[in-house]
C-alpha cells in the first residue's frame, strides 16, 4: 500500500498495459451479469500511475448483479501484497460510471488506495455496433480511470485519469 496523499492527483496519467486492459476486459466480460471485482498492483510516482498486474477477487456480495463485495481472505492478503494501488470493478448493466454505492464504499478503503477502475460492455445494455463504439473499445468493454482524492473534510471522491496503452 502506498501513502500519496500529499500528492496532488490532477493531471496524472494512468499506464495501463493493452494486456491488463485485455484481463480486466475479460473478467468483467466473463462474469457478466455479476459485477467482477479485483485488485491492481503497480508503481505511483506523482506523474503517472503505472498498473503492472491484475488479481481478480471473488464477489461475496449478497447482489452481485447490483455491487462488490472483497471475499475478505482475499482482500486482507492483496492489502499484505506489495505494489497494491487501487481496484477495479464491472457495471454490467449500467456505464463504468461511480455509482452511489461505490462513492459510499470508498469512504471505507480510498486512504489505502490510489487508482479506481470501473469497466461496463458497450453499450451498457447490450447489443453494440461496431461502428459506434468509443476508440479503445475493440472488445466492446468500455473502461474509465479515476484517481482517489481526499477532501479537506476527510472525505473521499474521484477525478478523472488520462488513460495511456
Amino acid at each position: 500500500m502506498h501513502d500519496f496523499k500529499d500528492v496532488e492527483p490532477r493531471n496524472r496519467i494512468l499506464e495501463l498495459p493493452e494486456s491488463i486492459r485485455v484481463l480486466l476486459a475479460k473478467d468483467g466480460l466473463d462474469r457478466d451479469p455479476d459485477e467482477a471485482c479485483g485488485a491492481l498492483f503497480g508503481r505511483l510516482s506523482p506523474e503517472v500511475i503505472t498498473v503492472d498486474s491484475y488479481m481478480p477477487l471473488t464477489n461475496m456480495a449478497e447482489n452481485p448483479r447490483h455491487t462488490f463485495t472483497f471475499d475478505p481472505a482475499e482482500w486482507v492478503r492483496c492489502c499484505y501484497t506489495s505494489g497494491l494501488i487501487g481496484i477495479f470493478h464491472s457495471h454490467p448493466t449500467s456505464p463504468p460510471l461511480p455509482s452511489i454505492s461505490d462513492m459510499e464504499g470508498l469512504q471505507h478503503f480510498g486512504g489505502l488506495l490510489s487508482l479506481y477502475l470501473i469497466g461496463s460492455k458497450f453499450p451498457a445494455n447490450g447489443g453494440a455496433i461496431q461502428d459506434e463504439m468509443p476508440p479503445g473499445t475493440p472488445d466492446g468493454f468500455l473502461l474509465n480511470a479515476y484517481s482517489i482524492a481526499r477532501r479537506s473534510n476527510g472525505s473521499y471522491f474521484l477525478e478523472n485519469l488520462i488513460m495511456s496503452y
